[in-house]
């Protein structure tokens, strides 16, 4: 009986996984980022407002020289196990950044829609790959 419904559970998780690059398709993920994060960060180690995103990606949080984070921040990055910065922990930050990091700076509405996410965290993928 258990069987059944891990299978069931487990094509549900593979379905949602599959979904999310698809769904970014036909958005233009540098005009999002642009649009929704460019005023505080660069996709290169210079820091604007925010960090600079170079190399984000597996990086813990709260730990890009020289920027100033908030405390909640660099505890994060302290916890244990410590944040580390993927496309999946990017994602659930940018749907709702004050629920994920509760007292943290950033001043970011939520994103909301899945296949906007999925677009950004893309572009900053191969933004930052590039690095």
């Amino acid at each position: 009986m258990t069987r059944p419904i891990l299978t069931v559970l487990a094509g549900a998780v593979l379905a949602v996984g599959l979904a999310a690059p698809a769904a970014s398709a036909g958005l233009d993920g540098e005009k999002l980022f642009k649009r929704k994060c460019g005023a505080c960060h660069f996709v290169t180690d210079k820091k604007k407002l925010g960090p600079g995103l170079a190399g984000v990606f597996g990086r813990t949080a709260g730990t890009f020289k020289p920027f100033n984070y908030s405390r909640s921040m660099k505890a994060a990055g302290r916890a244990d196990p410590p944040l580390v910065w993927s496309a999946e922990t990017i994602d659930a930050y940018l749907e709702n950044p004050k629920e994920y990091i509760p007292k943290n700076k950033m001043a970011l509405r939520p994103i909301r829609k899945p296949a906007e996410r999925a677009a950004i965290i893309k572009y900053m993928e191969q933004a930052t790959a590039a690095q």
